[in-house]
């Protein structure tokens, strides 16, 4: 009997907790419930397709289309979407402070109604749309500031709120119009136009870049063009003007001084901004109509500035436009310097190659900077819209000249095989502070910094990969070094890896000296490479070092002259012809004592890097 009774108690709890749990399955938690109990309306504001404010005799209604606001009542206009939104929220949060009741006499309820305020209530703001609460009814001020009486729909309950809500809907039906003059950005506009008393401008966008059609047809500054459509879009409107047939007249749009046409991209009506008279009794203002709103509308008179643009402030003040991906091919022809090619292939470039395409290798980095330079550099000033007089800027014949080409090995649909220019740059004549430059695709002329001049104009040498020897320190087995004073020392790699004297003499006596020097003859880079040939000033007939040393099974050497103006050291190597800087920090640790001084019984010959002579043995 026991055992039974326990049973049906059990069972009895685990039916009244399934219950329980079904129950409140579709119910909110404890928690949600009393914080939602606490709101005046439960409120889905992305539900929500209307918002009417009746406030008296006045009537505002928006409406919600594809997730855009506009008024309805009392005018037909864009609305401004921050005030939908601050009224959605404010009245999704607004707390009950204070519920009172109706109760059972429903006399004392309409007499209690009667009394907030809230029988026929002034102000009310209704939502439209699914699951929409019913309209919120605002009454009297309470005997506590901030704080109003307020009622839902029919309902006779009373409540206590906050009066943000109130203040946020009781504004001018004009307050809740947008101020912003137009929606489009930037990136909608494909065409842009503005006519003033000075003529016209006309932009085109064409494959995303903007660019001038008139007066002259030229690149337009993306940034530029797009800050003044920016302007444009976002004027705000002062006032908005009763929309009388004989407004514009008086607001003097029968000669307007000038207009802006912002043209969509994708279609759609062309949005003219048109400006007017100034305003007698309000100088700061001027008279304004936007055919795309149907509505006269009075701007900051500076907002007008945009009709003294000049086409100038619109043009691209980048030097040059090009894409880079395409560019094969950079041709310098100086001259100063004569011509150098440089050539891609895949990532690396090529100095000057031949028909095989074999040649030096050229700094990537270099490559690479002249065609920031060409890119980055900007137009100081625009000297002349026409290039019909070439040799009073000297560039008939110009000083120097850069074509950026692509290059194709072999004929395609595309182009036929060889080189295909993308653009040529030319440099003409210096004088009042400028270089005249032109770039050959375009019918004007610019100045620019003379500097850029100087960056540009190098000799081929210049353009050399930096690399002098390459290799590992460990495979030099011998070397001897020769200085200025006749002081000569040879050493080698014994077979345990130890530098000892020539022919297995005892080990040297500063092995960290010599093994730093190794370090740095292994992978020896120039600062950059200066001449293409030696002259005396270089200092090669009075060497500070010569170097000769064994790398694996070949014979380098290095000879070392006279310091650079910069305050590096002239030098010259096997490896190539030409004369490069060699770093000061690379010359210190090359000219450290490594070994008892030796005076050289006799000069000891070294190949030239270029000829095979001998390299100079320093005196003293």
């Amino acid at each position: 009997m026991k055992t039974r009774s326990t049973l049906i108690l059990l069972a009895v709890v685990v039916a009244l907790g399934l219950f329980i749990r079904f129950h409140e399955s579709d119910q909110p938690g404890t928690r949600e419930a009393r914080e939602t109990e606490q709101y005046l309306v439960r409120l889905e504001p992305e539900k929500v397709r209307t918002i009417t404010i009746t406030d008296g005799e006045t009537v505002v209604a928006l409406e919600r289309k594809d997730d855009r606001w506009r008024v309805t009542a009392p005018v037909e206009d864009r609305a401004d979407v921050s005030v939908a939104q601050q009224i959605l929220n404010d009245a999704e949060f607004l707390r009950r402070e204070q519920t009172i009741p109706a109760g059972a006499n429903k006399d004392e309820a309409r007499a209690r109604l009667s009394e907030f305020g809230l029988t026929n209530p002034r102000v009310e703001l209704a939502f439209g749309g699914k699951d929409a609460p019913p309209p919120i009814r605002f009454g009297k001020e309470t005997a506590v500031e901030g704080r109003i009486y307020a009622r839902l729909g029919e309902a006779q309950d009373a409540y206590v709120i906050a009066d943000s809500l109130l203040d946020t809907i009781r504004k001018k039906p004009d307050d809740f119009r947008d101020r912003r003059l137009s929606e489009l950005e930037p990136s909608e506009v494909g065409k842009l136009l503005v006519k003033s008393a000075a003529g016209e401008i006309e932009a085109v966008r064409e494959k995303g870049r903007w660019r001038l059609t008139r007066p002259i047809k030229a690149r337009a500054d993306d940034a530029r063009v797009g800050n003044l459509i920016t302007q444009v879009a976002n004027t705000r409107i002062e006032a908005f003007l009763s929309p009388a047939p004989d407004a514009a007249a008086t607001q003097g749009f029968n000669d307007p001084r000038g207009s802006v046409t912002l043209v969509p991209e994708e279609g759609g009506e062309p949005q003219v901004l048109e400006f007017g008279g100034d305003i007698p009794d309000d100088p700061k203002k001027i008279a304004a109509r936007f055919a795309a709103r149907k509505g006269l509308y009075h701007l900051a008179k500076e907002s007008a500035s945009v009709l003294e643009t000049k086409p100038n402030d619109l043009r691209d003040r980048k030097l040059s436009r090009f894409d880079r991906d395409l560019v094969d091919r950079v041709t310098i022809a100086s001259k100063v310097h004569g011509k150098t090619v440089l050539a891609r292939n895949k990532e690396a470039w090529t100095l000057n190659p031949d028909k095989e395409g074999k040649g030096r290798t050229a700094s990537r980095g270099d490559v690479s900077a002249i065609l920031d330079r060409l890119q980055s550099s900007e137009v100081r000033e625009f000297v002349a819209d026409s290039a019909g007089d070439l040799g009073r800027y000297g560039l008939q014949d110009p000083a120097l000249r850069i074509t950026v080409s692509s290059f194709s090995s072999e004929n395609t649909s595309e182009a036929a095989a060889g080189e295909h220019p993308i653009l040529t740059v030319a440099f003409g004549r210096v004088e009042n502070g400028m270089a005249y430059a032109r770039v050959e695709e375009e019918p004007f002329v610019v100045g620019v910094d003379p500097a850029l001049l100087e960056e540009l104009n190098l000799p081929g040498v210049r353009l050399r990969e930096a690399t002098v020897f390459s290799g590992n320190a460990e495979e030099i087995k011998a070397f001897q070094v020769r200085k200025a004073d006749g002081i000569e020392v040879r050493v080698e790699r014994g077979g345990d890896g130890a530098w000892k004297a020539p022919g297995g003499g005892e080990p040297v006596a500063k092995p960290v000296a010599i093994q730093s020097l190794a370090n740095v003859l292994a992978n020896l880079r120039a600062v950059r490479w200066e001449a293409a040939k030696e002259l005396p000033t270089h200092g090669f007939e009075t060497p500070a070092l010569a170097i000769r040393f064994t790398a694996g099974s070949e014979e380098r050497t290095l000879t070392v002259g006279a310091p650079s103006p910069d305050g590096h050291r002239f030098a010259k190597a096997s490896s190539s012809d030409g004369v490069f800087l060699l770093n000061l920090s690379d010359f210190a640790t090359l000219d450290l004592p490594i070994e008892t001084p030796v005076q050289a019984p006799s000069p000891v010959p070294a190949p030239s890097p270029a000829t095979g002579s001998p390299v100079p043995v320093p005196t003293p």
